[in-house]
């Protein structure tokens, strides 16, 4: 079942775009082989077609190219040319970048963006000490893994001062290579994924509560359903893991279950390759 783009929360936006750009595949193929050039690239061609009640998707996004200090003249000009002509419609536009660091400014606060140095967006004094506290699991987890990335999506609109300023705001963390994670025991287990050159699917929440009990995965190099892979997260309460066990005892696919408070039980063994679904050809390597 396809969640409703015009439906989502901004943050639900940043996972549809995510899974329509199938940012959420890995294979062994795969690591070290995408960078924000490839992963930009694959959002534009999700973003393609889709609109909202007025406005073509493709025309609200906002993701900055791969800076080069030989180009940043034309990459400003392109960057204030798409905010000025949003500024005209009286839209905002929706920017998606990776977040390099969050710092106090004259008044209320500053983000800045990797590859748009010359550009941080702005918050208000209000916003600014909201954002640590309503993001705290995802700036800690940034600050934990130096390897991963902080993604961010924002609602932004350029003031008459010229300014960038930020309307709405949420944030994602993946890994170094771009695969979401919502904490350290999904993060680890990603990295043994990889590791083993296994070959799976990162499940996304959408509009789905951070403690509401979903499959973590799909592994699919065992046969062709596919297994679905639970992680139960190691501080869960009894009625999580009691909610776990219901729907893994409801799911019709094999599974495999780790609680995160214990050891981790080995992985299905792999099967032979199954053929790439339609589609997903563009992400081979």
């Amino acid at each position: 079942m396809k969640a409703d783009p015009k439906k989502l929360t901004l943050r639900g936006l940043l996972d549809y775009l995510w899974e329509e750009a199938e940012l959420t595949l890995m294979a062994p193929g795969f690591a070290g082989k995408r960078n924000w050039g490839l992963v930009r690239k694959f959002l534009w061609g999700a973003a393609d077609a889709k609109s909202s009640q007025k406005f073509q998707l493709r025309e609200l996004l906002f993701m900055p190219a791969m800076y080069s200090p030989e180009h940043k003249d034309r990459l400003a000009a392109d960057r204030e040319r798409a905010f000025a002509a949003a500024a005209k419609a009286k839209h905002k536009k929706i920017v998606i970048g990776i977040v390099k660091s969050l710092d106090p400014a004259r008044f209320g606060g500053k983000l800045s963006i990797k590859h748009m140095p010359d550009a941080p967006l702005f918050l208000d004094e209000k916003m600014f000490k909201a954002v640590p506290k309503r993001f705290a699991a995802e700036f800690d987890l940034w600050r934990l893994h130096e390897n991963s990335h902080l993604i961010t999506i924002a609602t932004v609109m350029q003031m008459p001062s010229g300014i960038l300023s930020i309307d709405e705001i949420g944030f994602m963390n993946v890994t170094e290579n771009w695969i979401p994670f919502q904490h350290n025991d999904e993060k680890e287990l990603i990295e043994v994924l990889t590791g083993e050159h296994r070959r799976f699917v990162k499940t996304l929440r959408y509009n789905v509560l951070p403690a509401v009990p979903m499959a973590f995965g799909l592994l699919t190099d065992v046969d062709q359903q596919g297994t679905a892979l639970f992680v139960v997260p190691h501080d869960a309460k009894e009625a999580v893991r009691a909610e776990f066990d219901h729907l893994i005892s409801s799911c019709e696919l094999e599974t495999w279950r780790w609680d995160a408070s214990g050891p981790r039980p080995a992985l299905p063994g792999k099967q032979q390759r199954l053929s790439a679904p339609p589609g997903r050809q563009a992400l081979e390597y």
